[in-house]
């Protein structure tokens, strides 16, 4: 039974980011001079951190709720012994750093974008840049905003899946799973070819420089199917 993380939450953290990031975009879009959009920026990202973590907490809850119900597919025999290891403490301490890693990521879009426009003013300054020049630069990070929300929501959700199964599947004494791909022509040639392979939970491959299990690599559409 495929253990993918479900497109319907990555839709709904992908939704949220974009809240976001469509804010940045305004922020940086109003002409307003290089201080006067960073501090725009900073304050944003701190009024956008409460609401950063709540947000989170809940796309982490609905991956975990959805991870349950893999499990529980697996079959009805273990649904009762599995029901009582999913209140295990390392799955609420998964839970928890998730979506406080989630929340950060989230926040980081205004603070990273804030960091470029002052940079860049701070170089106009000492290169003589025409004003014109340093606002359009500035109006452009609201395009660079969307691109990282699409990247969050897509990389996220699925390393929250991966990581909530190797949680559970360790709990219960499973070493290892089958590296299993989204198996078309958008796999990368490393990640096909781990397709089918059997992976350590203690011992996660290294592809193209990265290290991570399926799921867990930026960008990476694989799942890990675990061996119970």
């Amino acid at each position: 039974m495929p253990f993918k993380p479900r497109r319907s939450t990555e839709r709904e953290l992908r939704r949220r980011c974009k809240q976001v990031a469509k804010e940045v975009a305004r922020i940086t879009s109003t002409g307003a001079d290089a201080t006067s959009v960073v501090y725009a920026l900073e304050e944003y990202a701190q009024l956008l951190a409460p609401w950063a973590q709540d947000v989170m907490l809940k796309i982490v809850e609905m991956s975990d709720a959805q991870n349950i119900g893999m499990w529980r597919e697996l079959g009805a025999k273990m649904a009762e012994r599995l029901h009582t290891l999913y209140t295990r403490d390392a799955v609420a301490i998964a839970i928890r750093d998730l979506s406080l890693e989630g929340a950060r990521l989230i926040t980081s879009i205004p603070l990273d974008i804030a960091v470029e426009v002052e940079t860049a003013a701070q170089a106009a300054a000492m290169t003589g840049t025409r004003h014109e020049a340093l606002s359009e630069y500035i109006a452009s990070r609201g395009g660079v905003a969307q691109s990282r929300a699409e990247l969050i929501a897509r990389t996220e959700v699925s390393r929250q899946t991966t990581i909530l199964t190797q949680t559970r599947a360790v709990s219960i004494g499973s070493e290892g799973y089958i590296w299993r791909t989204a198996d078309d022509g958008r796999v990368r040639p490393s990640h096909a070819a781990m397709d089918g392979q059997f992976v350590k939970w203690s011992e996660p491959p290294t592809l193209d420089g990265l290290t991570g299990h399926a799921g867990a690599l930026p960008n990476c559409r694989c799942y890990p199917e675990p061996i119970v």
